[in-house]
């Protein structure tokens, strides 16, 4: 059961650690040219475009919080074992 999970986490690790630039990059780049693009023109944003220009101000302001997340996870698991140990148990409740 515990390999399952650890597979799962890692699972989740990989995804974040290519997720993370991909949507860092759209949120830095794309999103802000888009936004440009709607100004120039004179044209109304959708509420899918304000919500994507309200995800790229969050984005670009907290880049570092999962990055951060994932390497304390990741230090935490080789530094605690028992305690991640407990912590896995408790995700398989």
């Amino acid at each position: 059961m515990e390999r399952g999970i650890r597979w799962a986490l890692g699972y989740l690790l990989t995804l974040l650690l290519v997720a993370l630039p991909v949507t860092a990059f759209m949120a830095i780049k794309i999103v802000p040219t888009y936004a440009k693009i709607f100004d120039d023109f004179g044209m109304r944003h959708s509420p899918w475009m304000t919500a994507a220009r309200g995800f790229a101000n969050l984005v670009s302001q907290f880049w570092f919080l999962p990055l951060l997340a994932v390497i304390v996870g990741s230090v935490a698991a080789r530094v605690a074992p028992r305690a991640w140990q407990a912590f896995v148990s408790v995700l398989t409740l």
